[in-house]
C-alpha cells in the first residue's frame, strides 16, 4: 500500500535510463527487473508502476514493495525496493485428532526450503478447512503460528476440530406431490444403508444451502412452477444429523399456448418443441429445447443465439409460453493453435482436424476433430479452448499431453489354445512424430499345452498419410508356425496394403492388402481331407471401416462399423480358391452418468470355397475364449461345429458380445459380460436358437509400453462334458 501511495509523487512522463534493485538477499535482481515490466527507454507512466507492484507482489517472493525514482542525466534511475518473504524450515500441525498428520500434508504443496507469504498460508488453511467440511466436522477452527529461527520460519496449523457428524435422515415438511425418496436424490448429503455401503454420508454443510435450487427445479419438473423451500435446518443427536427441508409447493400447473417470437424461422423452431399444450408443466423440457436449438444453431456457425424463455400464468393452472429465438450473426475460425505436442509434428495433429481458418465455426465439427485426435493414441489428455478476439471471430487452442506409446522388452503370456508363450517385441507407434508405425516381434511357446505349439516371427510398417494426402501404404513380412494335436502349418510370407479415407470427418475409410503366402501343411487322419501338402496362397482383402468412437481403449459414444472380403485364388493365382466374408458392429453409449457405459458387439463371418476345393483349417471359424471370436466362459477354440472333428471349424458364424462398463476415465474399464455365439459347418445349417452362452466379470487397462492387458471370469451356461463352468480368460495385447 506504501508502494502504492508513494507512486502519485513519482515523476512521470520522464524516460527510465536505469534500473536498480535495493534489498534482495536470495532472489536474482534479473527476475525482479523481468517481472516489474520496466525496460529501459520506456515512458515512465502511473499506470506502468502500478501494474509493476501488482507483478512482484504476484511472485509470492515478497511482503513489500516500493519504487523510487532518482534523477539521472536524459531521465530517471528507477529503484525497486524489495523486502524478501521468508523461508519455510518446517511445517507442522497440532490439535488433529480425528484426522492424521498425512491426511493433511496430502493437501500441502509447500515444502521446506519453499519461500513463503501470506498468501500461500491462507490457501493451505482454506484447503485443511474444506477437508473437514468434507468429512463432516463443524466448527472447526484453525490459525497459523509462525515462529522465526535460525535457518527460516517454522509454521504450525493450530487445529481446533469441530464435531464430526454423519447423516442419519432427511425430511421434507409439507410436500404430498412429491416423496421424500424422489426430492432426496437430487441432495449432496446422502444417507447410507447396508445396502450402500460404500456411499459417504458425512454432513456437508455448505451444501445444504446449496441443495434448495436443486430441490425447486425438481418440483419444477414435476409441474410445481411455484414451489419453495422455505427454510431448512439440522438436528444434532450425538454424532448423528437429521437434516429437515420445509417446502411449499402450491400448485400445479399446465402447459398452455406456446408464442414464438424473433428473427428466425418459427416454423422450424416450433418443430422442436418438447412440450405440447395441455401437458403436465416440466421446465426441463424447455431447458432441453434450449439446449437443443442451441447445439443446432452451433454446428452451423451462430455461437451468440439468443433463445430466451418466459412464463405468464392464465387462469389458475395454465402457463403460457413465450420463446425468443435470435440466432445471431455467424462466427468464423481466426485461427488454430496446436499447443503441447512436443513430439508429435503439427501436421499429424492437423491433418486429424476436420476444421479450418476461414471456415464457419462448426460444434460438431470440433467434437469429431476431438475424437479423431485422440483415437490416435498418442495422447494422455487433450482440451480445447476458445478465445472471441472480434464477435465475428474465434480462436481455437487445441492443447494435447503426449503419453509414452512405444513398447519394447520382453513377454511371457498365456492363452487356452498355446499356453505358456515368450518373447520380444518392439513397436514404434508414431515413429519420431510423424505418425508412421514400426513394429517387430518374435513368439514362441515356453510350455506346449495338449501338444499345441506356436514358433511367430513378423515384421511390419505402416504410413497412414502418404505424401501428405489421406492414403496410407503398409507391408508386413512374416513367419509362422503353429502345431496342433493332428496336424502343423508353417507359413512365411507377406502384405502390401493400400487405403484411403473418404470422408471430411476421417472416420470412413477403406483399404486392400494383397497378400502371397507360402503354407506348408502336414495334416494326417481326416485332416488331410481339409488341407495338406505345400500350397500357394494369393489373395486380395478389402475393409470398409467406420469408426466414431471417442476412444479406442475406453469409448464413452459412437459406433463401429466393418465390413472385410477376402477374395483368394482365381485371376490371382495360388493353389487356394476360396472367398470370405465378415461383418462386425459395435455400438456404445454412456448411460446414468458419463462413465457408466454399454457396449454391444456384433460380429458375421462366411467362408466359401467352390466344388473341388475346401476352406483352409486356419481360415475356419472357431469360437472360445478370447479374441476376435471370443467367447468367454468356453476354452480357446473349443466351440466347433463337429466334437468328433476337433480344431476344425465351420465356415458361418455369429457372435454377440453385450458388456456393462465402468470406465477408469480414458485408461480402461471393468464390465460385467453376456456372450452368444456359435459356428456352424455351413450357412444352411446354421440355427440361431442353438447358441453357446456365457456371462462374467471382467477387467481392461492400458498398462504403458505393455499394451491393453485384460483378465476375464466366464461362466459358461451350456454345459460341456469335462470342462470347468469357471473359466479364467487373459490377454495382453488389443481387445476383441
Amino acid at each position: 500500500m506504501v508502494g502504492l501511495i508513494f507512486l502519485f509523487a513519482f515523476p512521470y512522463g520522464e524516460v527510465i535510463v536505469d534500473i536498480d534493485v535495493e534489498g534482495l538477499k536470495e532472489v536474482d535482481t534479473s527476475l525482479v527487473v523481468r517481472s516489474s515490466g520496466f525496460r529501459i527507454g520506456d515512458i515512465l507512466s502511473r499506470e506502468m508502476g502500478i501494474e509493476a507492484i501488482k507483478s512482484l507482489y504476484k511472485t509470492g517472493f515478497f511482503s513489500d514493495v516500493e519504487l523510487n525514482a532518482r534523477r539521472k542525466s536524459g531521465g530517471i534511475r528507477v529503484v525497486i525496493e524489495v523486502t524478501e518473504n521468508p523461508r519455510l524450515k518446517s511445517l507442522e500441525f497440532e490439535g488433529n485428532k480425528k484426522l492424521s498428520d498425512g491426511d493433511i500434508s496430502s493437501l500441502v504443496d509447500l515444502s521446506p526450503p519453499a519461500i513463503l507469504s501470506e498468501y500461500k498460508l491462507h490457501r493451505i488453511k482454506e484447503k485443511i478447512y474444506d477437508l473437514y467440511k468434507e468429512k463432516g466436522f463443524s466448527s472447526t477452527e484453525i490459525s497459523i503460528s509462525e515462529e522465526e529461527e535460525e535457518d527460516g520460519v517454522k509454521v504450525t496449523f493450530l487445529i481446533k476440530e469441530g464435531e464430526q457428524y454423519k447423516v442419519k435422515k432427511t425430511n421434507f415438511i409439507g410436500n404430498k406431490g412429491v416423496s421424500d425418496k424422489t426430492l432426496s436424490k437430487v441432495l449432496s448429503n446422502k444417507t447410507k444403508s447396508w445396502w450402500t455401503f460404500w456411499r459417504n454420508n458425512n454432513l456437508k454443510l455448505d451444501s445444504l444451502e446449496a441443495d434448495v435450487p436443486k430441490v425447486e427445479a425438481l418440483y419444477r419438473k414435476h409441474g410445481y412452477l411455484g414451489a419453495e423451500v422455505d427454510t431448512f435446518y439440522v438436528e444434532y443427536k450425538e454424532n448423528k444429523a437429521i437434516i429437515n427441508y420445509v417446502v411449499d409447493e402450491g400448485r400445479l400447473y399446465y402447459f398452455g399456448d406456446t408464442h414464438l417470437e424473433g428473427t428466425e424461422d418459427l416454423g422450424f423452431v416450433s418443430g422442436k418443441l418438447k412440450w405440447k399444450k395441455g401437458e403436465l408443466f416440466n421446465e426441463e423440457k424447455i431447458q432441453k429445447t434450449i439446449e437443443d436449438l442451441s447445439v443446432f444453431y452451433s454446428n452451423y456457425g451462430y455461437l451468440h443465439a439468443t433463445i430466451l424463455p418466459s412464463y405468464n400464468m392464465v387462469k389458475d393452472s395454465i402457463v403460457e409460453i413465450e420463446l425468443y429465438v435470435d440466432k445471431g450473426d455467424p462466427v468464423y475460425v481466426r485461427f488454430v493453435e496446436i499447443k503441447g505436442n512436443n513430439k508429435t509434428y503439427d501436421k499429424v495433429i492437423r491433418r486429424n482436424t476436420v476444421i479450418y481458418p476461414g471456415e464457419l465455426f462448426r460444434r460438431d465439427r470440433i467434437m469429431h476433430s476431438y475424437r479423431n485426435i485422440f483415437r490416435l493414441g498418442y495422447f494422455a489428455n487433450m482440451k480445447i479452448d476458445m478465445d472471441f478476439p472480434y464477435p465475428d471471430s474465434i480462436d481455437l487452442f487445441l492443447e494435447v499431453e503426449e503419453k509414452y506409446t512405444g513398447q519394447i522388452g520382453g513377454s511371457i503370456a498365456y492363452s487356452g489354445t498355446y499356453g505358456f508363450t515368450g518373447g520380444f517385441n518392439v513397436s514404434m507407434p508414431n515413429v519420431f512424430g510423424t505418425g508412421q508405425t514400426i513394429s517387430f516381434s518374435f513368439e514362441k511357446t515356453l510350455t506346449s499345452y495338449e501338444g499345441r505349439s506356436l514358433q511367430n516371427i513378423s515384421l511390419s510398417w505402416s504410413q497412414p498419410w502418404l505424401f501428405d494426402t489421406p492414403t496410407s501404404l503398409g507391408f508386413s513380412l512374416y513367419n509362422t508356425y503353429y502345431e496342433r494335436s493332428y496336424y502343423g502349418v508353417k507359413q512365411v510370407g507377406g502384405a502390401v496394403s493400400v487405403g484411403r479415407i473418404l470422408n471430411k470427418e476421417r472416420n470412413l475409410s477403406s483399404s486392400f492388402t494383397y497378400r502371397l503366402e507360402r503354407e506348408d501343411v502336414d495334416a494326417t487322419g481326416d485332416y488331410a481331407d481339409f488341407d495338406s501338402g505345400l500350397n500357394w496362397e494369393s489373395s486380395l482383402y478389402e475393409n470398409l471401416l467406420y469408426d466414431s468412437r471417442d476412444s479406442r481403449v475406453a469409448p464413452r459414444v459412437g459406433s463401429y462399423y466393418s465390413l472385410g472380403g477376402k477374395y483368394a485364388g482365381g485371376i490371382l493365382g495360388g493353389d487356394r480358391r476360396y472367398y470370405k466374408l465378415d461383418f462386425e458392429v459395435r455400438k456404445v453409449q454412456s448411460i446414468l452418468a458419463e462413465d457408466f457405459v454399454i457396449m454391444n458387439r456384433t460380429r458375421v463371418g462366411y467362408a466359401y470355397a467352390p466344388a473341388g476345393k475346401e476352406v483352409p483349417l486356419l481360415e475356419r471359424y472357431l469360437l472360445g475364449g478370447v479374441g476376435s471370436w471370443g467367447l468367454r466362459g468356453y476354452d480357446d477354440e473349443t466351440i466347433i461345429p463337429s466334437l468328433a472333428r476337433e480344431y476344425v471349424g465351420g465356415k458361418f458364424a455369429i457372435l454377440n458380445n453385450l458388456e456393462l462398463r465402468l470406465n477408469f476415465g480414458d485408461k480402461g474399464y471393468g464390465m460385467v459380460f453376456l456372450d452368444a455365439g456359435n459356428c456352424f459347418e455351413d450357412l444352411r445349417e446354421a440355427n440361431m436358437l442353438d447358441l453357446f452362452y456365457g456371462v462374467g466379470v471382467g477387467f481392461r487397462a492400458e498398462i504403458p509400453m505393455l499394451g491393453i492387458l485384460g483378465i476375464d471370469f466366464g461362466y459358461n451356461l451350456n454345459l460341456i462334458e469335462g470342462e470347468r463352468r469357471w473359466k479364467p480368460h487373459f490377454q495382453i495385447g488389443t481387445t476383441f
